[in-house]
């Protein structure tokens, strides 16, 4: 089989996932950023796999701009076999069935979509109870038993491989209706929380979600740590960062993927952004990977 895995990463999580999936299935990696200059995709591959994390917070969808935008480039999926996994935070929700839909709409099919829970049960419980303090809930809920494990990890990716490799079409793995029925009120909650939230960060009054995301890296900055290393800009996947007298500046395109802000090794870019959010990158992955 001819196999390509196109894949979108921040942390370094989805990347971790792809090069594995890429090895056992000696298929070829391809970054997203490096292909979006493009106003047309078309694979001559058998098999497509599709890897990105879930960024339910900056998007209802839980599917990256960055990887929407890719999607609705793709052309020539009507005789493919295509499958997606996202790495997620353990709220992955209906993620996977709208990106079936988007890759319905350009006339193909996902043939398999999976989940891999990449939580570090810490880092959740912190974000957990943070989130909880913006809403003004004093309690958190019961103890998540999911945690990030890299055993863990490789088991779910051994039963992706063997799926892939027969080309079996499965159930996708995504939110059920009884979910999202269920889930509808804290969706409108979330959605609520969130247009306040990233209207505050770009300090822009519109309805348009992904306008308030480009702009919310007003609110980033940078301390007297700083040393101009470049990395933030390189890591960036939309070039949305300069070095300009010595120091990083935003353009106002950003993809909310806090690369940035996860890899810099000084540890001095800050801001109200990314005020919820602790620092982690995946342990295996180095940055000099990330750079596209």
């Amino acid at each position: 089989m001819n196999i390509e895995i196109y894949y979108f990463s921040g942390t370094g999580n989805s990347l971790y996932i792809a090069k594995i999936i890429s090895e056992k299935l000696q298929g070829k990696l391809i970054p997203i950023p490096s292909l979006m200059n493009k106003s047309v995709i078309e694979s001559e591959a058998d098999v497509m796999g599709i890897v990105f994390p879930v960024y339910f917070a900056a998007n209802a969808t839980g599917i990256p701009f960055l990887v929407k935008r890719f999607v609705k480039k793709l052309e020539g999926l009507d005789s493919k076999y295509i499958f997606s996994v996202c790495s997620s935070n353990n709220m992955p929700c209906k993620t996977i069935g709208n990106l079936s839909k988007m890759i319905e709409f350009n006339k193909g099919k996902l043939s398999s979509g999976f989940n891999i829970n990449m939580c570090n049960k810490k880092l959740s419980d912190d974000m957990k109870q943070k989130f909880y303090n913006l809403l003004k809930i004093k309690k958190m809920d019961a103890e998540n038993k999911n945690y990030y494990s890299i055993e863990k990890t490789k088991d779910k990716i051994d039963y992706i491989v063997e799926i892939v490799k027969n080309k079996k079409e499965i159930k996708l793995e995504t939110q059920s209706m009884f979910g999202k029925i269920m889930f509808l009120p804290f969706l409108f909650l979330f959605k609520l929380v969130f247009l306040i939230r990233y209207r505050k960060l770009s300090k822009k009054s519109t309805f348009n979600f992904s306008k308030l995301v480009q702009f919310s890296d007003k609110s980033f900055k940078s301390n007297k740590e700083c040393n101009s290393c470049g990395i933030c800009e390189k890591i960036c996947p939309v070039d949305n960062i300069k070095i300009i007298h010595g120091e990083p500046k935003w353009l106002h395109k950003c993809e909310s993927c806090y690369a940035c802000y996860q890899w810099c090794p000084k540890e001095a870019i800050y801001g109200d952004i990314v005020r919820y959010n602790e620092k982690y990158h995946h342990p295996n992955i180095d940055v000099s990977e990330l750079i596209y």
